[in-house]
């Protein structure tokens, strides 16, 4: 390495982090203090910002003091937390990070990922105001209630994605309070996947808050109702990503106006009570090529007028599964793969279609879709 850089691996190497972090922290303080002859080299301050985003946050301070350029990086690094590292002392760790002048008193944090951490209540009614945050996720933080979200809703008002799958004790109207402090169309990711005690009243708060919603995941809502689900089609038409997984209860009627959405690049509708009628008008109003991922597993109703409507309109779709129906046939599978989807198809699981010997076989039938489908990765994506 440079002369210019032996001052900074001094500092850093008897922290005992490896030699090949210390070089890669010279490298960053060169490249982000200016040193232009060395900074263009293969965009060294580029991939040293990717880098330190990456490192585990216990790894960040040793390195704190290696130089101005180190300190920056730090700051920048810990704008995004991931608590998973603390295991068990997730919220203490989370209540001491939010306090650091490094985090700018939590000011400055961007993102917390508190995915399946020991989260409370209690953890968030401590937290400061956290101006910047964009993004939440408290995915399997089952001990999050009411109470919490109203805290967040205090000191989380800039959010763009928030995520709480798994959660059995929010309701309406801890959702509620949280979106309401949004600021109008900023929210574009929400994820209630499991939350079993949200209701319609919910989704028309996200109509009124978040018209520009790109992801909406409603995975196992049991009391969305048909009008919930239409209320989402008619006034989310941004909608990127659907998921609908396992909502028997909505009837075939609920899907009448999946056509309002036709930017979905991901439509899940597994387990659902879709008939061939409404998918064919979704799939004929859709972007041309915009469909990439269909889940179609267990929509037992479902006949080759969906899959012959697939091989028409999906040029571009990569993931598709029928897994579990008893209707497609043969000829309906080996239409799709004469069409352009079948070229661009990468994912396919088509287990179970009785009908449809021998691709649905389950002894033989993986190697004959493959026989009929070259290109594919893989033929097995419901478990």
């Amino acid at each position: 390495l440079p002369r210019s850089f032996q001052k900074t691996i001094d500092i850093v190497q008897p922290s005992g982090l490896p030699c090949t972090l210390a070089a890669l922290a010279a490298l960053a303080a060169a490249a982000m203090s200016g040193h232009s002859s060395h900074s263009s080299l293969l965009g060294l301050g580029e991939v040293a910002k990717e880098l330190f985003c990456f490192l585990p946050i216990h790894d960040l301070f040793p390195l704190f003091c290696a130089s101005g350029a180190c300190c920056g990086l730090c700051r920048l690094s810990l704008s995004t937390l991931r608590l998973q590292a603390f295991g068990s002392g997730a919220s203490e760790a989370l209540l001491w990070l939010v306090k650091l002048p490094l985090t700018d008193r939590g000011a400055s944090i961007r993102e917390i990922n508190a995915s399946f951490c020991h989260l409370t209540s209690a953890t968030l009614q401590q937290l400061p105001q956290l101006p910047a945050l964009e993004r939440l996720n408290l995915d399997g933080c089952q001990d999050v209630d009411d109470e919490g979200l109203a805290a967040i809703a205090t000191r989380c008002r800039s959010l763009k994605s928030f995520s709480i799958y798994w959660n059995v004790k929010v309701t309406d109207e801890g959702l509620g309070k949280v979106l309401r402090a949004q600021p109008c169309g900023r929210l574009q990711e929400l994820c209630f996947s499991g939350c079993k005690f949200l209701s319609d009243e919910t989704l028309q708060r996200i109509i009124g808050r978040a018209p520009h919603l790109q992801l909406l995941d409603l995975t196992r809502c049991p009391k969305v109702s048909d009008l919930g689900a239409t209320l989402v089609c008619e006034n989310l038409p941004e909608l990127q990503i659907f998921r609908l997984y396992a909502m028997a209860q909505l009837n075939p009627s609920a899907f009448a106006q999946l056509q309002r959405l036709p930017l979905l690049k991901e439509l899940d509708l597994c387990g659902c009570r879709s008939e061939d009628d409404h998918v064919i008008a979704f799939l004929a109003q859709a972007e041309t090529g915009v469909l990439q991922t269909f889940n179609l597993t267990w929509c037992c109703a479902l006949t080759d007028a969906t899959m012959l409507a697939i091989a028409k309109y999906c040029t571009r779709l990569k993931w598709l599964s029928f897994f579990g129906n008893l209707n497609v046939t043969a000829a309906a599978v080996e239409a799709l793969a004469a069409s352009s989807c079948g070229s661009s198809l990468r994912y396919l699981d088509l287990r179970g279609l009785a009908a449809a010997f021998p691709y649905g076989d389950g002894t033989r039938g993986a190697g004959e879709v493959r026989n009929l489908f070259p290109q594919l990765i893989s033929t097995e994506l419901h478990h």
